[in-house]
């Protein structure tokens, strides 16, 4: 029985060797040939044989799923979406199959799905009408807009058609991957940027470009501030434009190759451009006070509500960004000393960074919803080498408990690949706060936390170098004197005190507090106030017998 390989699993701008393909899915050079013969085209007909990602994915999809509904009102059924979904009009490719009857083929609107199935000819506009009439139309004619999914627009860029330039792309990827070092999240991001100037440009060969034709992508490109269709923003029309300017001053470089002076030049974006991208920073109207109560509004009565709460907690108390978030596994994090330990490559940090984050004891029970959590995994068998947020499918109870629990260490619980999980656990966190419209995004936790602390406390230089370092950034002004020489005691000695001035807490107050017998054993400072009494009574102890 064949297996069902995963189409996704092709990143669909980029380019594969036979090998690749074998490590990717897991099969061996001859069942390559197999799938060469079943219909699987390479990019030309040079050898080594090169795949491009987006025609395995199509070629995967066809035969895992097939055509198996009629198409209704012009619109396919798409087994990825289990719905009826329009095509990708520049996708839709007809063969005359009898005298009244087509076989339709494109790839789905909302995913990368290749789809077909058979169409009387009478039918066959109701297929152009429906892809036409879609708001998520990929056709760069249909209103004036550039088609693609981005980062910042959820459509589909339609991956290059030109065989002569997948075989440039081909060598650029190896070019950026191997010569550069570039992650392959930044490499994808250069080929789909790639992809997208070269919709733009009809797919004209990169050899045969002009002066006058960059100057239209760039203006086509920077035609999209205007609102209408899929809106960019600058600073990702400036990233187009300099991923673009990039691939010509390499392809520049080859004796093969001959345009016009200074071509790559002109990709450029202007100054004034480069200025608006730079400033281009996304600010949040979500406060520290706000966010805490999305916390608040979480119940703590099934393991997933336990697990979203401290799914909430954790950024507030440390700003962890989201993909280390969702990456974290049991080992990483500690609830006796409160580290958390963002150690690359397990934890996807930014720029492969190591980042060791302590949680801030900011009250609202955050600390006491992470450690919940953590006891939670420790009594149902979740070990350091499983996912510390568990996802839903290890945590659902059913009949007979648990649907699953790891049995050894060899078959740990991954985390979740992606951070949709955790954004829609935010996004729904929200919704029950009351923050409808507030547009709450996972980095914002972020954002919240210095203006909270330094609302609440006068921050010493101290105070803000130990919290830029528990946020993993390199604090400009003292990182040439102090980065190295913070040590993780001073760093938790600063963010302890800072914790305890906005909570209006002083150490002074607290030994007070306790010589007067006015803290209760069940205040969440009893214990440092205990330990500070204990230090103070040591340091007048130290001071009577020096004397």
């Amino acid at each position: 029985m064949p297996r069902r390989h995963d189409p996704s699993k092709a990143r669909r701008h980029w380019y594969y060797t036979r090998q690749q393909l074998c490590e990717l899915f897991g099969v061996c050079d001859t069942t390559i040939t197999n799938w060469k013969r079943q219909g699987l085209e390479t990019i030309d007909e040079r050898r080594p044989d090169v795949f491009h990602g987006f025609d395995v994915r199509c070629f995967l999809s066809q035969i895992r799923w097939g055509a198996w509904r009629e198409p209704k009102n012009g619109k396919l059924f798409c087994p990825s979406c289990q719905r009826y979904v329009p095509l990708v009009c520049d996708s839709i490719q007809l063969r005359r199959i009898e005298l009244e009857r087509h076989k339709v083929s494109g790839i789905c609107t909302h995913c990368d799905t290749s789809m077909w199935a058979f169409v009387p000819a009478s039918r066959i506009g109701d297929v152009y009408r429906a892809a036409t009439n879609n708001t998520r139309d990929s056709s760069a004619s249909m209103s004036g807009t550039v088609s693609g999914q981005t980062a910042d627009c959820d459509r589909v860029i339609p991956p290059a058609t030109n065989k002569i330039n997948k075989r440039w792309l081909a060598r650029y990827q190896d070019f950026l991957l191997e010569n550069q070092g570039y992650s392959e999240k930044t490499v994808d991001e250069h080929l789909r940027s790639l992809a997208h100037a070269s919709v733009i440009a009809e797919h004209t060969t990169f050899t045969h470009y002009s002066i006058k034709l960059v100057v239209r992508v760039k203006k086509t490109l920077s035609a999209h501030l205007d609102g209408d269709g899929a809106v960019l923003s600058r600073s990702t029309i400036h990233r187009v434009l300099n991923h673009c300017r990039m691939f010509f001053e390499w392809l520049e470089r080859h004796d093969d190759v001959r345009w016009e002076p200074d071509l790559p030049g002109y990709f450029r974006p202007s100054k004034q451009e480069r200025r608006l991208a730079a400033q281009a920073v996304k600010e949040t109207e979500l406060t520290f006070v706000q966010a805490a109560n999305m916390f608040r509004v979480i119940p703590a009565s099934t393991a997933i509500e336990m697990r979203n709460r401290a799914i909430i907690a954790l950024p507030l108390m440390t700003g962890i960004r989201v993909g280390a978030l969702a990456s974290l596994r049991g080992k990483h994090v500690d609830v006796q000393s409160w580290w958390i330990n963002q150690l690359p490559p397990e934890v996807k940090t930014k720029g492969g960074k190591h980042i060791r984050s302590y949680c801030l004891d900011l009250g609202y029970g955050l600390r006491d919803a992470l450690k919940a959590w953590a006891r939670w995994r420790d009594e149902n068998g979740f070990g350091d080498q499983d996912a510390f947020f568990l996802p839903d499918r290890f945590i659902q109870r059913n009949s007979i408990g648990l649907t699953y629990r790891p049995a050894d260490p060899a078959n740990p619980a991954e985390p979740w690949q992606t951070t949709d999980s955790v954004v829609a656990i935010i996004r729904a966190a929200a919704e029950c706060a009351g923050m409808t419209d507030l547009e709450v995004g996972a980095h914002d936790f972020r954002k919240v936390l210095k203006p909270y602390l330094s609302s609440q406390a006068d921050m010493s230089e101290r105070h803000k170098q130990a919290l830029q370092l528990n946020l993993g950034h390199q604090p400009r002004e003292t990182i040439d004197k102090h980065y190295s020489k913070m040590s993780d005691a001073d760093r938790v000695e600063a963010l302890d005190e800072l914790c305890r001035m906005v909570q209006g807490r002083t150490n002074e107050s607290l030994v007070l507090a306790y010589e007067r017998g006015k803290i209760a054993q069940e205040d969440p400072d009893y214990e440092r106030a205990r330990q500070a009494h204990a230090k103070a009574e040591a340091a007048i102890r130290n001071i009577g017998l020096s004397r």
